[in-house]
């Protein structure tokens, strides 16, 4: 807006003498402007002071600034006239007019009013009407731009999506473990060099001979010397039987060798010969000599045979593949009775099962494994966003169970929009720096109160059938379960979301919490193993839920309970109570997301009044209105 002012402007002439300059200490630390200008005009001495002009025409100035100066010779004027009264001043204004301009003070006074008046009259530009300063202005450039904001005013449910999933699984297998059973008979000739191991004896009456194992496969034959009793050995032959040859799932189970000697005496009487076979580990007495005294002789070591019975066990261990990763629970030897075997050679072996592992002294031993599948459970995020499962399948395979199972699960899709409203906003703006730096919002914003008035009524109707008066508690929920089976293919899984498919099958409250499911009643808390085989082994589980009266109390408990710093509990011990009044009033409905409820919307209330009526109901049951 324009403001018109007018201004009136007066020029005054003053004719200034010269004077005292000591007024100007007066004024000197005054500060206002307007209030300085008063004060040098106050003043009533010296040639600056106004109002002096007319009281000291007919008087004499004083010159130089001495009282006693009144001629031009002392004054410094040439002019003599100047001090006459015929009437003629111009010399005198003349030289008056010098003197005030050679004043200081007349400097001040004029920067003093200058300054009052915030313009100078020789300098300023002539003053313009208001009319012909609005007629110079040019209207501001302005520039206006539109946004069609779309708004939806109705939802219903999308369509499902589907959601692919694992879960760990398990399994039990029971495993045999076998045995075949041969033996064979290796014989053979000892190679004895030429010419044929000898040696000289001497005994005061007896001869003996031994064959001795020196450990391994080395033996010695001996020649002994006593009487009644060894007394000392000769030793005839030391040597080494051949090596068997043994494969690695073969034992010798009986071996045995002889030698053949001859023991001769030197023809003395009563010792005679001895030639025979010599079993390993004997000590025979051979000879005995009649003559008294020492007699002496020879033996010689002619031949040696030997045999090893040899035993096969080819095991079939069916447990193998399951002995590394599974857990042991339980392990039954099935015959330990010992069993005939007959060798290639037709020699009939008595032998006892196998005692090393994993047979471990026994015939035929059967086992039973359990495997826990250590997978990650990728479903129960999705169960917790009230997905149901429409199929199972066993992705990893094991003997008697499932090491992880591939799950597909129907998800909700959420609201989808069915109705829009066009708002068309605006925004006005003009150029920075213009007469209008500034925007105007002209746009009008959407209304979105209809899909919260009807979730608020909805959430009323729901308080006034799920209000406890006993407990004083809003939206109270009930722990509900369904299990099923680990091992192996689930034919009927009744933690199945499809009620229809369970009739007959499982439990009533396996069958309503299908349905709560269904309708988005419920809250996941997670399983937990209620049957378990030996070693841990988990045979079967158990998902448990919250269930509540309506998919909205539910809701509100999913968003409300983080905000109060409530828990759900855990699977084994969940935790289903309803919303105090103090926790229920504490919550912060506007951070509460309507939008899973905005599909049931189909009427327009005032949220105002649904407010209102809902507190009233609150504070009338608890008695604190």
């Amino acid at each position: 807006m324009w403001k018109r002012v007018v201004c009136s402007i007066g020029v005054a002439f003053v004719l200034v003498l010269p004077g005292s300059l000591a007024q100007g200490a007066h004024c000197g630390g005054m500060t206002d402007m307007y209030v300085l200008a008063q004060c040098e005009g106050s003043h009533t001495s010296g040639a600056a002071a106004p109002g002096m002009i007319q009281s000291t025409i007919g008087s004499v100035p004083q010159y130089g600034g001495s009282p006693t100066c009144q001629t031009g010779g002392c004054s410094g004027a040439p002019q003599e006239s100047y001090f006459n009264t015929t009437g003629d001043v111009s010399a005198l204004n003349n030289d008056g007019a010098t003197a005030a301009a050679t004043d200081p003070r007349m400097g001040e006074l004029q920067s003093t009013r200058t300054a009052v008046q915030g313009w100078n009259l020789t300098t300023s530009a002539p003053v313009l009407t208001s009319a012909t300063v609005a007629a110079s202005v040019t209207a501001p450039p302005v520039t206006e731009s539109c946004t069609d904001v779309r708004t939806c005013n109705a939802w219903s449910e999308g369509p499902p999506s589907t959601e692919t999933c694992t879960v760990p699984g398990s399994a039990m297998s029971i495993c045999q473990i076998t045995v075949v059973t041969t033996a064979r008979t290796l014989n053979y000739t000892l190679t004895v060099p030429s010419p044929l191991p000898t040696v000289g004896w001497s005994t005061p009456h007896s001869v003996f001979v031994s064959l001795r194992s020196l450990g391994g496969n080395n033996y010695e034959a001996l020649i002994g010397r006593g009487h009644g009793s060894v007394w000392g050995w000769y030793s005839l032959y030391t040597f080494t039987a051949p090596d068997p040859g043994l494969a690695s799932d073969e034992i010798v189970v009986q071996s045995g060798i002889s030698v053949n000697i001859t023991v001769q005496g030197d023809g003395g009487p009563g010792c005679g010969t001895w030639t025979g076979n010599v079993p390993l580990g004997a000590v025979w007495e051979v000879l005995g000599c009649s003559a008294a005294g020492d007699q002496g002789g020879w033996a010689r070591l002619n031949s040696g045979t030997g045999f090893y019975h040899i035993r096969k066990d080819v095991i079939s261990d069916g447990c193998g593949g399951l002995r590394a990763t599974w857990s042991l629970i339980s392990s039954t030897c099935n015959d330990t009775v010992p069993r005939s075997v007959t060798t290639d050679t037709g020699t009939v072996l008595v032998l006892p099962p196998p005692a090393t592992f994993p047979l471990n002294s026994c015939w035929d031993r059967t086992e039973s494994y359990g495997y826990q599948g250590l997978g990650p459970n990728t479903c129960a995020p999705l169960l917790q966003r009230n997905c149901s499962q429409t199929s199972s399948v066993c992705t990893s395979p094991l003997p008697g169970g499932c090491d992880t199972y591939t799950n597909t699960m129907s998800c909700p899709g959420g609201s989808v929009c069915t109705a829009e409203t066009v708002v068309r906003q605006c925004t006005t703006c003009g150029a920075p720096d213009s007469l209008v730096p500034f925007c105007v919002d002209a746009s009008t914003p959407p209304n979105t109160n209809l899909a919260n008035a009807a979730t608020w009524l909805a959430m009323l109707d729901s308080i006034k059938n799920d209000w406890d008066p006993a407990t004083l508690r809003i939206f109270t929920g009930a722990r509900m379960s369904c299990d099923y089976d680990t091992l192996g293919s689930v034919i009927v899984n009744c933690c199945n979301t499809d009620p229809s498919t369970l009739i007959g099958s499982c439990t009533d409250e396996e069958i309503q919490l299908a349905k709560d499911r269904q309708f988005k009643k419920s809250h996941y808390i997670g399983d937990h193993c209620v049957t378990t085989g030996p070693f841990g082994i988990c045979l079967r589980k158990e998902e448990v839920y919250c269930s509540y009266t309506s998919q909205l109390a539910r809701m509100i408990h999913d968003q409300g309970q983080p905000q109060l710093g409530m828990t759900w509990g855990t699977a084994d011990a969940p935790i289903c109570d309803g919303f105090s009044v103090a926790q229920f009033t504490a919550i912060n409905w506007s951070l509460i997301d309507f939008s899973e409820w905005y599909s049931n919307v189909s009427a327009s209330i005032d949220p105002v009044g649904i407010t209102n009526s809902m507190t009233t109901r609150i504070c009338a049951a608890t008695g604190s209105c």
